[in-house]
């Protein structure tokens, strides 16, 4: 039905709501994530932090993508236990626990 209606809307509201939108979905999933700091999650190791090799990178339970300091040889492909202290919009940061 809405297909058939001419599409009005400027192309800089356009731009300008989506940015809001970007905003505001930053800021929820900040405070989000923000929630999980000093809790320890469960982390499925998937190799080192792209940016800093001498972290770790990996998904805890829920999805989220987990960056932490290990000093182990090789956590590839093992769970752990990672205490997060930090966080992002998109990433969580955080210790090696066990």
């Amino acid at each position: 039905m809405a297909a058939g209606f001419d599409d009005d809307v400027p192309e800089e509201v356009k731009i300008e709501r989506l940015s809001r939108l970007i905003a505001l979905q930053r800021k929820i999933s900040e405070m989000k994530n923000r929630e999980l700091a000093g809790t320890a999650q469960e982390v499925l190791v998937e190799g080192h932090s792209r940016r800093q090799q001498d972290r770790w990178r990996g998904k805890s339970r829920g999805g989220k993508t987990v960056l932490f300091s290990a000093d182990r040889e090789s956590l590839l492909g093992k769970l752990c236990r990672v205490r997060i202290t930090s966080c992002s919009s998109k990433t969580l940061f955080g210790e090696f626990v066990s």
